[in-house]
């Protein structure tokens, strides 16, 4: 994996270049020269070719990632993230958005449709092999859990994976191997508040007409971001849409059982089996506009 001084030295070379000089500048070259993956390069070529004159017309992920790449608060227990992996993946490690093969270029990004966020990705050790394997989060191989479970949920929905963005609340990976559990953020306010703000920014960028959060650990994470959800802190959450504004933006919130186990948390819901905790997330997630 790329060393992140590297992406670091990369990004202060664009902000040199100025925004007149960086509506031309190559970014297929600036992606390798990021340390980003064949997948990661594909994109952006591909965003290039689509829109090859100004900044602003840059693929939205493109641009979110460049921002990310100011993030300079991350705490011991998190490793930025200075690669992509191709195909299906959520953001930050990946595009956050669905796509059949791994070096697919970036589709239309999703602006007005519904965003999902969880709390973390994943750990530096599982990201790394999936990178060298090229085998993503949301593959045929070594599907995520995370990912069977919103598959299933996206189908009950009869919601269109091209109608979604898939993000974090945190960027960065867990160190270590294993994805699950505590962060490691320590007094991490810094880094918190860092993430908290770029998570607005993504919502300024996509206007969705829905924020789907998937996860308490990611309630009480968006709770802190809107006064409208301050019944989101409580031990028992409303499965209730709520009207919000997030990044000075109007949608709908609405909080959702982890994908990755519905099975494991259906109890709080009052759910008697799998099949009726997806067929009634998958209601509520309509409820709210999906």
């Amino acid at each position: 994996m790329a060393a992140y001084g590297q992406v670091s030295e990369a990004w202060r070379a664009i902000r040199r270049a100025g925004s007149t000089r960086a509506a031309t500048w190559d970014l297929a070259a600036c992606a390798a020269g990021l340390g980003h993956s064949a997948g990661a390069r594909s994109e952006v070529a591909g965003s290039r070719a689509a829109q090859p004159t100004m900044i602003d017309q840059v693929h939205e992920v493109v641009r979110l990632r460049r921002r990310m790449l100011e993030c300079d608060c991350y705490p011991p227990g998190v490793a930025p993230i200075s690669e992509y992996i191709g195909g299906t993946a959520a953001f930050p490690a990946g595009a956050g958005l669905c796509r059949a093969g791994y070096d697919d270029p970036l589709p239309t990004f999703p602006v007005g449709g519904v965003m999902f966020v969880a709390h973390n990705v994943d750990a530096e050790r599982p990201f790394k092999e999936r990178l060298e394997t090229r085998q993503p989060h949301g593959g045929d191989v070594r599907r995520m859990p995370y990912w069977r479970g919103m598959y299933c949920l996206l189908e009950e929905a009869r919601l269109d994976r091209a109608e979604c963005f898939f993000t974090n609340a945190y960027v960065g990976l867990k160190r270590g191997g294993k994805p699950e559990g505590v962060l490691g953020l320590g007094r991490g306010d810094e880094f918190r508040r860092w993430c908290a703000g770029f998570l607005e920014e993504q919502v300024r960028v996509m206007r969705p007409r829905v924020v789907a959060v998937v996860g308490r650990p990611a309630w009480t994470f968006v709770a802190k971001m809107a006064a409208e959800l301050s019944t989101w802190r409580q031990r028992k959450v409303p499965a209730v849409p709520v009207s919000a504004v997030l990044g000075g933006h109007r949608t709908v919130a609405v909080p959702l059982l982890h994908t990755s186990g519905q099975g494991r948390f259906m109890r709080h819901r009052g759910y008697g089996s799998m099949t009726e905790a997806i067929r009634g997330e998958a209601a509520l997630l309509r409820r709210a506009g999906a």
